[in-house]
């Protein structure tokens, strides 16, 4: 045998000592200070390494936020609202499409789209997403309303504590009430803000000017929503 068919068997026994070595290295934990080829017994945390002996770090499984919710009330107003505008287009009037509705809800939503300026996409947009912030708010109400009554009668059931006057429970009876007129009084609030910059968007139409069909619509827009204004006992008035 010559010296390279010598050196060649060499290397070749070199690499198939190193190959398992390698492999099983890979698939070597630590437990503590001791190490082994599989994974720990017990309750003892174990650490898996790869081939350069570095621990390997699990990824962090990502946390998806939870999805908005989504009224399918808001939906269906906001393809009226659509249609309405199509017909807007098509050279309806505000007082002939109102007229042929029964229902005060879709004459408002009448009065809505013809106050908004834009395609027929932008306006179903804009009355979806005020439609989604009512409900919430409405939502928010409901659920907090509740929460109290649940609270007022657990506190009811329970037995008064010894020694209680009549007046600390007309008093804690009274701070009830006076957190639900709170609650109800910021969301008038609320409600009067998104009614006021309706308004106060109108105006600002009406003064760029305009021809005289225009800036009739825009006074019948505004008047519907003063009458909104008034209804909601709104005291400012822009």
């Amino acid at each position: 045998m010559d010296v390279w068919n010598i050196k060649l068997l060499v290397v070749l026994a070199a690499l198939t000592c190193c190959l398992p070595l390698s492999q099983s290295w890979a698939q070597m934990y630590r437990c503590g200070n001791a190490y082994q080829d599989r994974p720990c017994d017990g309750s003892q945390a174990g650490k898996p390494l790869t081939a350069g002996g570095t621990a390997v770090k699990a990824p962090t499984p990502a946390i998806a936020p939870p999805a908005p919710v989504t009224y399918a009330e808001c939906t269906q107003r906001g393809a009226e609202a659509q249609k309405i505008v199509w017909a807007r287009e098509n050279g309806e009037t505000e007082e002939k499409m109102s007229a042929a509705e029964s229902s005060a809800a879709r004459k408002k939503l009448v009065a809505d789209v013809y106050r908004v300026r834009g395609s027929a996409p932008q306006v179903r947009t804009r009355i979806e997403t005020e439609c989604q912030a009512e409900m919430a708010e409405k939502a928010k109400m409901i659920a907090l309303h509740e929460a109290m009554a649940r609270a007022g009668v657990a506190s009811a059931q329970r037995a008064a504590p010894a020694g209680q006057s009549a007046a600390e429970k007309e008093a804690e009876a009274a701070q009830r009430t006076q957190n639900v007129a709170q609650n109800e009084a910021a969301e008038k609030t609320r409600k009067c803000d998104r009614l006021l910059a309706s308004r106060e968007s109108l105006l600002g139409q009406q003064r760029s000017g305009g021809g005289s069909s225009q800036m009739d619509n825009l006074n019948r827009q505004r008047n519907a929503i003063d009458r909104d204004i008034q209804d909601a006992g709104c005291s400012r008035m822009k």
